[in-house]
């Protein structure tokens, strides 16, 4: 009880500010998803639009704020990939990536040395591909820039993109088969997991009617019971429609996929979930773009999120990371969360980013 109590008193004092407060020192950086069983972490507490097809910007406290929401409140669409598509020259992007669960990461990277192991699943690591990985932006600030995340309840990134907005106000996504299957417009429009769906960066577009598909599983190599769980779309042309003489799509699948399971052939054979392919730029048949080992991972990891991006713009926008009040609020606000799991209590929205 008197636990509680420290907890309640601490809370007290730092949400007001960390919540609700000023948010002009959050990094113009980063938009993210998570998947749907994050969504536990906030919808109960009265964070209705907090689902698994909103897109959400970093901020100072453990519940992310909103650029732009798909369906919105009670939302089934499983949006598990995302990419606000790039026009820059790919020659200098290193691959900037989350991890799925259960992911372990080659030793003496910064995936293998995020411990517990829970908390890699909230953070976002950068590799140029030389067999290790650096952590970039970290859950609850506890090591990294924060992102603003429950770690300890596992907050799962399913899709990344590492700036506010892209310069075609476009965006490019993905569902999961699932959603693909089961949930209009996509089942009606009979959709699947590898397709590649494109319209405006703003509010309703995981619903936006007429339902535009950028690429189908084919264009890709993939077939229709594939799933895709990382995306990166490079349109020059910003036209909507993939042109394989100039566009480059790298996507990775979701374990599991027919083609890393049946395929037998190259890229695909011996190849597994933490791989990155790419399709495009005059090549009309997949390739690998880098291998798990390349990126720090084993072979058995499950890569959950993509971008391409050049390492020191990153850093340089980023602000020195304030790791130790960022922990301790962290676990005074598992804690309280979980008490108020039971109540349903419901908690005002933070404010969304302009």
């Amino acid at each position: 009880m008197r636990a509680h109590a420290v907890v309640l008193v601490l809370l007290i004092i730092v949400l007001p500010w960390s919540v609700w407060g000023d948010t002009s020192d959050t990094p113009d950086l980063v938009s993210f998803s998570f998947d749907a069983p994050s969504a536990v972490n906030y919808v109960p507490n009265g964070f209705l639009e907090h689902v698994q097809d909103t897109i959400f910007a970093p901020h100072n406290n453990w519940f992310p704020l909103i650029r732009f929401i798909g369906e919105g409140e009670g939302s089934s669409i499983e949006v598990d990939a995302l990419s606000y598509g790039h026009d820059a020259d790919r020659s200098l992007f290193e691959f900037f990536f989350s991890v799925g669960v259960g992911a372990q990461g080659l030793p003496e990277t910064d995936v293998a040395n995020e411990v517990p192991a829970d908390d890699r699943y909230s953070d976002l690591y950068a590799s140029n591909k030389n067999g290790d990985n650096t952590q970039i932006y970290d859950g609850d600030g506890s090591s990294a820039e924060i992102l603003g995340l429950l770690e300890n309840a596992s907050t799962n990134l399913d899709g990344v993109d590492m700036r506010s907005m892209g310069t075609q106000d476009l965006l490019y996504w993905s569902v999961s088969r699932e959603t693909a299957e089961t949930e209009n417009p996509y089942s009606a429009a009979v959709t699947s997991g590898a397709d590649i769906f494109v319209g405006e960066s703003s509010d309703g577009y995981s619903t936006a009617l007429p339902l535009i598909v950028y690429a189908q599983a084919w264009d890709l190599g993939l077939t229709g019971s594939d799933d895709l769980d990382a995306l990166v779309v490079i349109d020059p042309l910003a036209d909507g429609l993939f042109d394989p003489a100039v566009d480059f799509i790298y996507y990775s699948l979701v374990d599991g996929s027919t083609s890393l399971l049946a395929s037998g052939v190259p890229p695909f054979l011996g190849a597994g979930p933490a791989d990155v392919f790419q399709v495009g730029g005059g090549v009309l048949t997949p390739t690998r773009a880098a291998s798990a080992a390349e990126l720090g991972l084993r072979a058995t990891d499950e890569l959950d999120a993509l971008d391409l991006a050049v390492r020191e713009e990153i850093l340089i926008a980023l602000p020195e990371p304030e790791g130790t009040g960022a922990l301790l609020v962290g676990a005074g606000l598992v804690l309280w969360l979980a008490s108020l799991r039971g109540s349903q209590t419901r908690w005002p929205s933070p404010e969304r980013t302009e």
